[in-house]
């Protein structure tokens, strides 16, 4: 009984019993690394895109900071990015304690006529508020 058993064991072939392509898991574990990380990298660009080249600000009391701002090239005098309206006459930058908006390119603490309490790299769309206590601007990170 027992021969009888263990040759029909046999009989069936291994290849049946065991997957073709064993994939080793540290090659599943790369993979799987590698996918999230891909995907990790393009959420992060398109984010930075999306939100980094362009602005428009409306609803503010002073209509002429109202429109569309977009990212300059050059720095400001605490090395962080500037961003002009597109008359050219304000700007959207920050120090290294607040985001304002003025008309002197070079330094934002200067005169300004809003301001936003955060160090963040991209214009915050949320916080601002202005120097005489009017209604605060609304942020929007898309030109169009």
């Amino acid at each position: 009984m027992f021969l009888l058993k263990k040759s029909i064991f046999l009989a069936i072939p291994y290849s049946f019993n065991k997957p073709k392509h064993k994939i080793p898991p540290s090659l599943i574990n790369q993979k799987t690394i590698m996918k999230k990380t891909l995907v990790f990298v393009f959420l992060i660009v398109f984010s930075l895109y999306s939100h980094g080249q362009c602005i428009k600000v409306s609803e503010s009391k002073n209509e002429k900071i109202n429109g569309n701002y977009s990212l300059l090239e050059t720095k400001n005098f605490y090395g962080h990015p500037v961003y002009a309206h597109t008359n050219g006459n304000y700007f959207i930058h920050r120090d290294d304690d607040n985001w304002y908006i003025n008309q002197d390119k070079d330094s934002p603490d200067e005169n300004p006529l809003a301001f936003c309490n955060q160090t963040s790299d991209t214009i915050p769309l949320t916080g601002w508020k202005t120097i005489d206590g009017a209604p605060s601007p609304k942020f929007v990170p898309d030109c169009n």
